[in-house]
C-alpha cells in the first residue's frame, strides 16, 4: 500500500508538508514522478517545480535520492518500509493546482501527490492534517476521520481535496448524494442555487440515461473577480466572481448567474462527455507529455453548446433569454479573425502551444473550439434534424456514442457515426466547416427554426485604429493589433506605447473620446515610445466593424417552422 500524510502547519509560509510510505519498496529501487499535466487542462504546467525540498529514510537511515529529470527521482534499492518527506510550494489560487494560507487548504493530486512506479494499480492512501475548524471535502472514499482512499493513483488525483470553514449545501439528485461547497467570503440565495442546480443535474441525467457516480461534490471558491472550473469524474473545482452569486433581494436572473449556472451545467456535462467516455487517447494517458487529439471541438464544443442550451430546456432561461446568450457567443467568434486562418481541428490538435499559450497575435491566427465548436454543434444538430425530417438530432448522436463508445473515440469516430446513424454523407459539411475555415451557415440553420439571424452595428459608431491596449505606467500600451487594422498598415507594433495623437498627449481614459472626435477616415499623427526611441506614424481611421448578431423571429414564420423550433427546445 501506498501512503500519503499531508500536513498543513507551514501555512504561513504557503508549504504542504509530505510524507509517503512505501511498505512493501522495490528492491532494486524507487522511481518516482509527479504529472506534468492535469487531465482536462492541456498545458505542460510542471508542478515538480514547487517542490523546495526532498529527502527519503529507510528505518531513520538517510537513502541516496537522485533526482534524474524536471519531475523523476530515483530512490537507491532498499528492503524495508521507506518513508520520502517532501515540501510544495502551494499558492495557485485556481482550480488546477495547489493552495495554501490561514484560510484554506486546496490541491489537485497532479500538483501534490508524488507516483511510484508499479503501484499505480494498488490502493493509496491519504491523511490530511487541516487546521483546527477546518472540514475537509473530497469524493475520496472515507476511512476514517481525516483518512480516505482510492484505488488506484489515477482515481487518487482525479478528486481534489478543499479544507477549509466552508459553506456546504447538501442536496439529492435521483438519490444520489450531491454537495455544493462555497469557501471564500460571500453572500448567496442558497435555496435559489440548490433549486435551479437541481433542474440542471436532472436534465443530464436524464439526458444520457444513468449515472457515472454514485456521489458528486462541486467545489466552488468565491473570489472577487474570476471565473473557470476544472471537471472530475465525480466532482468538479470551480471559481466565480461574487457576483456571479443569486442574491435573495435580487428577483430576476442577472448576466453574471446566468454565466455561472451555464458553467455548473458545462462542467457536470463533463462527468459524462470527457471523464467517462472521451478520446481513446486519454484512457490511461503519459502524464510526462503532451497527448495529442483532433476531438476537442467534440468534447469541449459539443459541452458548450448543450451547457446553455440546458438552462434553456429546463425553463431557466426564456427562449429570447437563450438567443440573446447564444447570438453573444456568435458576435465573439466572428470578431475574431483567426476563424478564417484555423480550422477546429487543428485548434484541437494545437491546444498546448496555441490555445492554452495565446500571444498578442492570437486573435487573428486562432480560433476557440469552445466557442467555434459550439456553434458547428449547433449547425450539425440543425443539419442532422433537416436530413431525417426530425427524426434525429445531435442528441442521439451523444446517445449512441455513449452507449456504444466508452472505451473511447478515434479522431473520425463522431464523423462516421453521424455520417451511418443519418443515412446521410456529411463529408463535405466536414471538409468545410471542420477540416475547412468556411464561416458556418447560421442564417441557413436559424431560418429552419422560423428565426432570423441579423448583424446590426452599433447605436453609437465609433472610430478605430483596430488594436487592443492597456495602461501601463501612464501610457497607453498596445497589446494586440488586428490584420489589416489602421494600426497594422500605419506601422504601429504590439509594446508600442501612445503618447500623443496629433501633437496632443491622450492617456489611456481618453483614447476613445479622442478617435471619435475625428470623423471616418481622418488621417491622424500618432506618437509613440518604442523600446524608448521616439517614433511617428500616420494611420486613417476608420469605423469600428464590430456588428452585433442580433437573433428574432422570422416575420412570416411558417407552422412546419414552429414546430422545428418546439422540437430543437
Amino acid at each position: 500500500m501506498i501512503k500519503y500524510q499531508v500536513n498543513t502547519e507551514q501555512f504561513k509560509k504557503h508549504y504542504f508538508d509530505i510524507c509517503l510510505t512505501i511498505s512493501k519498496p522495490n528492491s532494486n529501487g524507487i522511481r518516482l514522478s509527479l504529472p506534468t499535466w492535469i487531465a482536462g487542462s492541456y498545458l505542460i504546467r510542471d508542478f515538480a517545480k514547487h517542490i523546495v525540498s526532498i529527502k527519503a529514510t529507510e528505518n531513520n537511515k538517510p537513502l541516496n535520492i537522485t533526482q534524474l529529470d524536471k519531475n523523476h527521482w530515483q530512490i537507491e534499492p532498499c528492503r524495508n518500509e521507506v518513508n520520502i518527506y517532501y515540501q510544495v510550494y502551494a499558492f495557485d489560487c485556481s482550480v488546477r493546482s495547489a493552495f495554501l494560507d490561514e484560510n484554506r487548504g486546496f490541491f489537485n493530486g497532479s500538483a501534490l501527490l508524488l507516483s511510484v512506479d508499479g503501484e499505480h494499480n494498488n490502493t493509496h492512501q491519504i491523511e490530511v492534517k487541516p487546521q483546527e475548524g477546518w472540514q475537509i471535502y473530497t469524493t475520496l472514499t472515507k476511512i476514517k476521520k481525516n483518512l480516505f482512499e482510492a484505488e488506484t493513483y489515477e482515481e487518487l488525483i482525479d478528486c481534489p481535496v478543499e479544507m477549509s470553514k466552508a459553506n456546504c449545501l447538501d442536496f439529492k439528485v435521483n438519490n444520489i448524494p450531491h454537495s455544493l461547497v462555497l469557501s471564500g467570503k460571500h453572500t448567496i440565495d442558497d435555496k435559489r442555487i440548490i433549486k435551479d442546480l437541481i433542474k440542471i443535474c436532472k436534465h443530464h441525467h436524464s439526458f444520457f440515461g444513468d449515472s457515472p457516480f454514485k456521489k458528486y461534490l462541486f467545489l466552488l471558491l468565491v473570489t472577487h473577480n474570476n471565473y473557470g472550473g476544472l471537471e472530475h469524474s465525480n466532482s468538479t473545482s470551480l471559481i466565480c466572481a461574487r457576483d456571479d452569486l443569486p442574491q435573495k433581494h435580487i428577483k430576476n436572473i442577472t448576466p453574471e448567474y446566468t454565466r455561472l449556472l451555464g458553467l455548473l451545467s458545462h462542467e457536470y456535462f463533463h462527468a459524462w462527455w470527457v471523464k467517462k467516455i472521451k478520446p481513446k487517447v486519454f484512457h490511461n494517458p503519459n502524464f510526462n507529455k503532451e497527448v495529442y487529439t483532433e476531438q476537442l471541438w467534440i468534447f469541449e464544443g459539443w459541452t458548450s453548446y448543450y451547457d446553455e442550451l440546458t438552462l434553456l430546456r429546463t425553463k431557466l432561461l426564456s427562449l429570447e433569454e437563450y438567443l440573446k446568450l447564444f447570438g453573444e457567443t456568435i458576435t465573439r467568434v466572428q470578431q475574431t479573425l483567426g476563424r478564417h486562418n484555423q480550422s477546429l481541428v487543428n485548434s484541437s490538435f494545437e491546444t498546448w502551444t496555441k490555445f492554452y499559450q495565446q500571444n498578442e497575435n492570437s486573435i487573428n491566427s486562432g480560433v476557440s473550439y469552445y466557442s467555434k465548436g459550439a456553434l458547428l454543434a449547433f449547425v450539425l444538430d440543425i443539419q442532422i434534424r433537416e436530413k431525417t425530417n426530425d427524426k434525429l438530432s445531435l442528441d442521439d448522436v451523444l446517445h449512441h456514442l455513449w452507449e456504444n463508445y466508452q472505451d473511447g473515440l478515434e479522431d473520425n469516430t463522431a464523423q462516421k457515426v453521424i455520417s451511418e446513424l443519418t443515412n446521410n454523407n456529411f463529408d463535405n459539411f466536414f471538409k468545410k466547416y471542420l477540416y475547412g475555415t468556411e464561416d458556418l451557415p447560421l442564417k441557413e440553420s436559424f431560418a429552419y427554426l422560423g428565426l432570423d439571424l441579423t448583424f446590426v452595428k452599433p447605436k453609437t459608431q465609433k472610430n478605430t485604429l483596430g488594436i487592443f491596449s492597456k495602461e501601463e505606467q501612464g501610457f497607453i500600451k498596445i497589446t494586440s493589433v488586428l490584420h489589416n487594422s489602421p494600426a497594422e498598415l500605419s506601422g504601429l507594433s504590439v509594446n508600442d506605447l501612445i503618447i500623443a495623437i496629433d501633437d496632443i498627449k491622450v492617456d489611456f481614459s481618453q483614447l476613445e473620446k479622442t478617435l471619435n472626435r475625428y470623423e471616418s477616415g481622418t488621417k491622424i499623427v500618432i506618437t509613440v515610445f518604442r523600446d524608448n526611441e521616439l517614433r511617428t506614424f500616420r494611420a486613417k481611421l476608420t469605423t469600428a466593424s464590430k456588428n452585433i448578431c442580433k437573433i428574432s423571429y422570422l416575420e412570416n414564420i411558417s407552422e412546419k417552422q414552429k414546430e422545428h423550433l418546439n422540437n430543437w427546445v
